[in-house]
């Protein structure tokens, strides 16, 4: 008579198992994985880059160049004003007495030019005679201006003709050949100018025109 085998229930689960799940009893005994250097490196890089910096975040040469475009358009903004004030100082300084001061201050080597303007310049009386001694012209004139500001002596243009209408001499006469001891004109002032001139031998004058212009 045979003696019965003496076997413990954990060997009845385990020879079980192996008949029932021989993939998964493999997998149970097969020696863990060793994790590589590639993989260790990967898993601390990716917790440095959660500290890195934000790369929407502006860098400093950007902040720089930020600042850099702010500074430049606000010198734009302010020279263009400068610009147009320093061109338009003739007439700034004729019509702001504050304007002029201040000009005088903060450059007072800088020339002083009167606004060449001819709006509000204008003759008020002219005559064209022959001198006492003859052979020559005087032309008187009274130059006024009707505006407000001061303006710059205007020059003179003198056009003469003959009897039959024809043009004899055309010239352009400044403000120093006609007298003028400045070359302004006091808003609402008016100055008496003076010169004479000669013609050549037989030319006849019956008729002028006088025009005012700046060179």
């Amino acid at each position: 008579m045979m003696e019965p085998l003496s076997i413990s229930p954990e060997e009845v689960n385990e020879r079980l198992r192996a008949l029932l799940h021989p993939d998964a009893l493999a997998a149970d005994n097969a020696p863990s994985p060793v994790p590589s250097k590639s993989a260790k490196a990967g898993g601390n890089l990716g917790a440095w880059a959660s500290l890195g910096v934000d790369p929407s975040a502006p860098s400093r040469a950007q902040r720089w160049r930020h600042a850099l475009a702010w500074l430049a358009a606000a010198g734009l903004a302010l020279a263009l004003p400068v610009q147009w004030a320093w061109t338009e100082r003739a007439v700034l300084r004729a019509k702001s007495p504050t304007f002029d001061t201040a000009m005088l201050r903060l450059c007072p080597r800088c020339t002083n030019e009167p606004w060449r303007h001819l709006e509000g310049l204008s003759v008020s009386a002219s005559s064209l005679q022959p001198t006492p001694q003859g052979g020559a012209y005087q032309l008187s004139l009274t130059l006024r201006n009707r505006a407000a500001h001061t303006l710059a002596m205007p020059w003179v243009e003198l056009r003469l003709s003959d009897n039959k209408g024809r043009p004899v001499l055309r010239r352009a006469i400044s403000p120093q050949e006609l007298g003028a001891k400045s070359d302004r004109l006091g808003g609402n002032g008016t100055v008496n100018l003076q010169g004479s001139f000669s013609l050549r031998q037989g030319e006849a004058i019956n008729g002028y025109e006088i025009g005012l212009f700046h060179p």
